[in-house]
């Protein structure tokens, strides 16, 4: 807590009893109470505003690093104590902080409120650069929620600074991710590279700058090169970014490249150097006390496990991985704890039905924002329900799943939801409807490098195509196993309509 006030009773004129006790309380290491105390200073309209504004900042003082309810009450009546005394600079300053606290709490909305009045204070002051410096941050509080107005807002303040390497780095790393927020990945990729340009550009005698754009940039180009299916244009990224880390000696920094590494093997079927990656990243994650990693590699080891086939250590490893999400109040790592809880719930068949809808059902509930993870936990119902054969159940949460995937832009997870609406059609009979899909998903995934994927759609096509063969031949009446004969694996999968092509290919 910071030290007692220096205030005379004199300047307190009338006040002095409750700022003596406020003294009191302080001194005996009651923040509590001196706040609550200071409040009722704050309050007291029968004191000067400028003296209740100096004993807000007190206040203040001790509450900002907190960054909870009684700190933005704080600020808001600094701002209002400020307009009382036309204190421009004043009102200016809490704007900016509580449109900071309210962007970290989550408060969208009131954050775009607090730096659009900032920018107002800032224009009635002539303040370019302040104005510039709003319309920054309002681009950065409007991601993810309006990114095309946050790509108008970053635009609009990276023309202001033009020329100044570390915001032009700072501002090209947010476009980046407002447009593949917005699913437009090719112009993210733009973007980033642009960042990654500017940070030659950063003077060497602060490398932490330098780090905070660079490293960013580079994961987020490795994740859109995986999510695009080119994987060795995403291994180039991370390990330029773990050599970043290591040659800053950052251990953050490793910590997430270790983890990227991982994701990436993992993609590349090389499990075993996938699982000593995300072992590096957890070991990392420990030792600098960073709890949020910490859950994210416990979670994909847990992954790696289910891949694996050893399910029950897959799901202690989720459910550890959801134990600390919860401890430190994470909504999105909470989302994925529960929708990777639905995936390894559902390996166990029959047994793990009602468990893994249950957990797909909370992850959809947290309304975490990342759509991405959203389509997955979609993905896994509409599994669910075609398990059960309510197929109508399915399609919606298949078709919630593919629109979720055009969202974010990821190719995969559109090509899975295309794959997953065939196979439910398949099961229904509807073979032609199946065979459009599937050559739909076959045109989507060509775009992409992942072969083993191509391969398997393939055999899907080759798998629907047979049955409609089958359907016209028993329609003529004609044996259709005469004359087209397949190897008797794919023919026993798909003489019977109730057999789905992924039971072949598995």
């Amino acid at each position: 807590p910071p030290p007692p006030h220096t205030h005379t009773t004199a300047t307190m004129s009338g006040g002095e009893a409750v700022v003596q006790e406020a003294n009191d309380q302080l001194a005996a290491g009651n923040v509590a109470e001196f706040k609550r105390v200071m409040f009722q200073v704050v309050g007291d309209a029968s004191l000067p505003p400028a003296v209740r504004m100096a004993w807000c900042k007190d206040v203040l003082v001790a509450q900002l690093p907190a960054k909870d309810a009684d700190a933005v009450r704080g600020l808001e009546a600094l701002k209002e104590l400020a307009r009382q005394t036309n204190d421009l600079t004043e009102e200016a300053q809490a704007s900016w902080l509580l449109g900071q606290l309210h962007h970290e709490l989550g408060n969208t909305s009131n954050a775009v409120s607090e730096f659009t009045n900032y920018k107002s204070l800032a224009a009635r002051s002539s303040d370019t650069q302040a104005e510039a410096l709003a319309t920054g941050q309002l681009g950065m509080c409007l991601l993810g929620v309006d990114d095309d107005r946050a790509v108008q807002c970053l635009t609009e303040s990276l023309e202001f600074f033009r020329g100044e390497p570390s915001a032009e780095a700072k501002l090209y790393l947010h476009l980046g991710r407002a447009h593949a927020s917005a699913g437009r990945l090719d112009r993210a990729v733009i973007h980033y590279e642009a960042c990654v340009q500017a940070c030659k550009h950063l003077s060497a005698d602060d490398p932490h700058i330098r780090v905070s754009r660079l490293s960013p940039a580079l994961a987020s180009l490795g994740d859109i090169f995986l999510t695009q299916g080119k994987t060795q244009q995403a291994f180039v990224q991370y390990q330029r970014l773990l050599r970043l880390g290591k040659e800053h000696d950052d251990f953050a920094v490793q910590v997430t490249a270790f983890g990227c590494l991982g994701k990436a093997f993992e993609t590349a079927l090389e499990l075993q150097r996938a699982l000593n990656a995300y072992q590096r990243s957890l070991s990392l994650a420990k030792a600098i006390g960073d709890t949020r990693n910490v859950g994210a590699a416990r979670g994909s080891i847990g992954g790696l496990y289910l891949r694996l086939g050893q399910t029950s250590r897959s799901l202690a490893w989720y459910q550890d991985d959801l134990r600390l999400a919860k401890e430190r109040h994470d909504l999105r790592a909470q989302a994925v704890a529960h929708a990777s809880l639905g995936t390894a719930y559902e390996a166990l068949g029959d047994q793990g039905v009602e468990a893994a809808a249950m957990h797909y059902r909370h992850c959809l509930e947290l309304d975490c924002g990342d759509v991405a993870i959203d389509s997955d936990a979609h993905a896994g119902l509409g599994s669910l329900y075609q398990a059960q054969q309510l197929f109508d159940r399915a399609h919606e949460h298949h078709q919630a799943a593919f629109d979720l995937a055009v969202k974010c832009g990821d190719c995969q997870r559109q090509a899975k939801a295309l794959g997953n609406l065939g196979h439910a059609l398949f099961d229904q009979g509807c073979y032609s409807e199946a065979l459009d899909l599937h050559t739909r998903d076959l045109q989507l995934i060509r775009s992409t490098t992942e072969r083993q994927g191509e391969a398997l759609v393939c055999l899907d096509i080759a798998l629907t195509c047979y049955a409609l063969c089958v359907k016209a031949h028993e329609e003529e009446g004609t044996p259709a196993r005469a004359r087209h004969p397949l190897p008797m694996a794919a023919a026993d999968a798909t003489s019977n309509p109730a057999a789905s092509p992924s039971a072949a290919t598995s």
